[in-house]
C-alpha cells in the first residue's frame, strides 16, 4: 500500500516537472506573430521645369527693321526699349543672351561688361569704330566709303555743274563726312553755301538752321544738301516740306528707319541715303545669340554699307480709249412722189 501511494506520488511529480515545459511548446505552437510594420510611402518629387532660355534685347524702337527680323523663336523675348542699363539688370533662372543696339549712348559699354562678368553671352549690333567692350560678339556695320560716295553722288547728280552748290551738315569739322566736304571745296568741286556743325551749333537745331538759310536763298541759288547723319538730313527735310522748297535734293551718308520711310513718301526729296540693311542685322543678331545660347562658338561678322535711292514711282499706263461701239447705217427711206407724178 505503501508502495503503491509511494511510486503515484513519484509519477504526480514527474508530470508537474513536465507541464511548464509542455505548455512551452504549446505557447510557441499558437503565439501572436508580431506585426510588421507598414512603410510610410514617399511622396514621388514633382520634376523641375527646366526654364526656358532667353534671349534679352535693347534698342531703340524706331529700329523696327532690326527688331522685326530678330526671331528669337522657340527662346523666350524680353525686349528693354533702349535701356542699356535695364537690360543688364535683368534676371534669368536659366540659359540666356543678350542683344544690344549700339546707340552710343552713355551706359552701353558698363552694360555689357555688367552682363558679361555674369555670365551672360552678349551679341552687339554696332558701327566699324565703336568702342564695345572686349568679350562681346559683335555685328559690325563697315560703311567707310559712305562719305566720300555720298558726295560722289551729290557732285554728279544731274543736272548739277561743278562746282555743285551745297549746304552742309556735320556733327563736327573732323568728323569722315567733313573732311571729304573740305577736300571737295579745295578741288573747286564744292561751292559752298553754308555749314552747319553740331559741335558748334549752340542750341540751334538743323531744322531751324535750315529754316534761316533758305530764306537767304530762292529757288535755283542752291543744288543740294550734304547731311553726315540721318538726324541731320530729317532736320533739313523738316525744314524744306515746312517752306515748301522742292528745288533741291538731300544727300546724305547715313540711313536709319525714319530716314527710309521719308524717302518713301517724299522720294523727290531724299535723293541718296547710304547705310546697312538693318533687317539683315536682326537676323544675324538672332542667329548668334542662338548659337551662343547653345554653347556654340560665334563669329564676329560685318554688314558693308551701300547706297540707297528711293525707289522709281511707277508710271501709271495709260488709259485705253474706249472703242466706240459699232452703229448701223441708217436706213434711207425713198420720197414719197409728187402726186400725180407717173413712177418710172
Amino acid at each position: 500500500m505503501k508502495r503503491a501511494a509511494g511510486l503515484f506520488l513519484c509519477a504526480l511529480l514527474a508530470g508537474a516537472s513536465l507541464l511548464p515545459a509542455g505548455c512551452g511548446a504549446l505557447s510557441g505552437l499558437f503565439a501572436t506573430p508580431t506585426p510588421v510594420p507598414t512603410p510610410t510611402p514617399v511622396p514621388t518629387p514633382t520634376p523641375t521645369p527646366t526654364p526656358v532660355p532667353v534671349v534679352a534685347v535693347a534698342a531703340p524702337p524706331e529700329a523696327e527693321r532690326f527688331l522685326s527680323s530678330l526671331d528669337t523663336e522657340p527662346y523666350e523675348r524680353r525686349e528693354t526699349g533702349a535701356d542699356a542699363a535695364a537690360l543688364a539688370a535683368l534676371k534669368f533662372d536659366g540659359q540666356a543672351a543678350a542683344v544690344l543696339y549700339w546707340t552710343g549712348a552713355d551706359g552701353e559699354g558698363e552694360a555689357v561688361e555688367a552682363l558679361l562678368a555674369r555670365g551672360v553671352p552678349v551679341v552687339v549690333f554696332a558701327p566699324e569704330g565703336a568702342d564695345v567692350p572686349e568679350g562681346a560678339v559683335c555685328v559690325r556695320a563697315v560703311a567707310d566709303a559712305a562719305a566720300q560716295e555720298t558726295l560722289e553722288a551729290a557732285i554728279a547728280y544731274p543736272p548739277h555743274d561743278t562746282p555743285v552748290r551745297l549746304f552742309g551738315l556735320f556733327t563736327g569739322r573732323e568728323s569722315a563726312a567733313c573732311l571729304a566736304w573740305q577736300q571737295g571745296v579745295a578741288e573747286g568741286r564744292v561751292y559752298v553755301k553754308g555749314a552747319y556743325y553740331v559741335s558748334e551749333a549752340e542750341g540751334q537745331t538743323a531744322a531751324q538752321w535750315m529754316t534761316g538759310r533758305l530764306e537767304d536763298y530762292y529757288p535755283g541759288m542752291v543744288d543740294g544738301i550734304y547731311a553726315e547723319t540721318a538726324a541731320l538730313a530729317l532736320g533739313a527735310a523738316e525744314a524744306l516740306l515746312a517752306a515748301e522748297r522742292a528745288d533741291m535734293e538731300i544727300f546724305c551718308a547715313d540711313l536709319d528707319d525714319a530716314l527710309l520711310e521719308l524717302m518713301q513718301a517724299h522720294p523727290q526729296l531724299i535723293a541718296q541715303a547710304y547705310g546697312v540693311d538693318e533687317a539683315e542685322a536682326g537676323r544675324l543678331c538672332a542667329a548668334l545669340a542662338a548659337r551662343l545660347i547653345r554653347g556654340e562658338e560665334a563669329e564676329e561678322a560685318a554688314l558693308t554699307a551701300a547706297p540707297v535711292t528711293p525707289a522709281p514711282t511707277p508710271t501709271p499706263a495709260p488709259t485705253p480709249e474706249p472703242t466706240p461701239e459699232p452703229t448701223e447705217a441708217p436706213v434711207q427711206t425713198a420720197a414719197p412722189s409728187p402726186a400725180g407724178s407717173a413712177r418710172p
